[in-house]
């Protein structure tokens, strides 16, 4: 409803129809492509995943400062040494930077994809961009944060199981 009216008063919500303008609205049908910068564990994680593909975001390249990483490929993508990223943006398409190198790289990568125009970064490393939405949009993931907001959740459930248990002297 934040959106606009999808919806026909009376008779709900035609799913498929819904499905297609919130995905409109979130840019699926847009065609971003995306560069992962770092091979490594994080980042051969990262390009198996059908996430992107079935959220409009096509991954065209890897790159990474370990030149032996360099040259063949993951799961069909092409990973380049870091030195050729450059080269590929003057040549290939690219919108968005998927940051997932080691956290001493992640401040000059990022000012090197803001040189190269990149529209977005989603920067894996916890480290914070200083950038500004005139710049470039920066999304910074902060996978510790989640964990501990997980673990916070998990306390506070087994707390009310526990409160649950001493007020009624039984365990639920």
């Amino acid at each position: 409803n934040c959106f606009g009216g999808f919806g026909q008063q009376g008779y709900g919500y035609n799913v498929n129809y819904l499905f297609a303008k919130i995905s409109e609205i979130l840019g699926v049908s847009a065609g971003f492509k995306a560069v992962i910068i770092g091979a490594g564990d994080l980042g051969r994680a990262l390009v198996h995943l059908s996430m992107f593909e079935k959220r409009g975001v096509d991954i065209v390249a890897l790159f990474d400062t370990d030149t032996e990483a360099a040259g063949g490929d993951c799961a069909g993508v092409p990973v380049y040494p870091i030195e050729m990223l450059e080269n590929f943006c003057s040549e290939n398409e690219a919108d968005i930077a998927v940051i997932a190198c080691n956290k001493e790289y992640v401040k000059s990568v990022a000012q090197r994809c803001v040189e190269l125009r990149f529209k977005g970064l989603w920067n894996y490393m916890g480290v914070e961009l200083p950038y500004t939405d005139d710049e470039i949009i920066v999304e910074n993931i902060h996978l510790g944060d989640s964990l501990m907001i997980l673990n916070c959740r998990i306390c506070r459930n087994d707390s009310e199981d526990k409160d649950s248990e001493d007020e009624s002297g039984e365990q639920n």
